[in-house]
């Protein structure tokens, strides 16, 4: 039990404001901070079974929902969701919980190329880093819209993260059929279109290629 009389292995809710933004953090346990950085399209309880493991392990527990998603705060501008932004966030989140002292940083698809570049970026705010599922890949030549355009769209294939780029149609198809997020929350339709994979539908799927219907091609990989 902590000083409130709770179980700290069990996640209770912070808001911390850093890098212009308010994070909606689910944070459980006592000692040395270990940062979860969740994926697309989801939010902090994507690590609820994490955080009961490493709270009981004796470490303090940050996992917040990143910009965009769950209860945090979603700026509208897409720009806002560059790894810049992101990674500021998840360095703020670290220096609130653990002030003056180093923190581990772990993300799992797309939260891993955030953990990864946080971890890079703000090394003075860091002393581990670890990716799950998405291994880190430094900037290449060729940007990675412009290669999954060679690969899928030009082949006439559907790729997901192409699918979100346009404003509008993505709005249209998904937010009939998604349950209304609470009151102050919003859909991250912003943030997927810097990196975000959707809900699968029935027209969605009819446009995707046979192979990737029965989860055998690249677009699960």
């Amino acid at each position: 039990m902590d000083r409130r009389g709770r179980d700290v292995t069990d996640p209770h809710f912070e808001f911390v404001k850093t890098n212009g933004v308010t994070l909606r953090v689910a944070t459980a346990g006592d000692g040395p901070l270990v940062v979860l950085v969740h994926g697309f399209p989801e939010s902090w309880y994507s690590w609820r079974h994490q955080i009961k493991a490493l709270s009981e392990a004796g470490y303090r527990v940050a996992a917040p929902d990143v910009r965009g998603y769950g209860e945090s705060e979603r700026p509208e501008a897409i720009d806002a969701y560059d790894l810049e932004s992101l990674t500021g966030d998840i360095a703020g989140v670290a220096e609130a919980l653990s002030p003056g002292e180093k923190a581990v940083v772990v993300g799992h698809d797309w939260g891993a190329p955030i953990a990864w570049n946080t971890a890079r970026l703000h090394t003075d705010r860091f002393r581990a880093v670890a990716g799950l599922s998405v291994p880190y890949t430094p900037m290449g030549d060729v940007m990675f819209l412009d290669m999954v355009h060679k690969v899928f769209t030009e082949r006439g294939l559907f790729f997901y993260q192409v699918y979100f780029q346009d404003v509008g149609p993505p709005e249209a198809e998904l937010e009939p059929i998604l349950p209304q997020p609470s009151a102050g929350s919003t859909m991250p339709f912003p943030a997927m279109r810097r990196m975000a994979p959707g809900r699968w539908t029935r027209s969605m799927a009819t446009r995707c290629c046979t192979a990737c219907r029965s989860r055998q091609c690249r677009c699960h990989g």
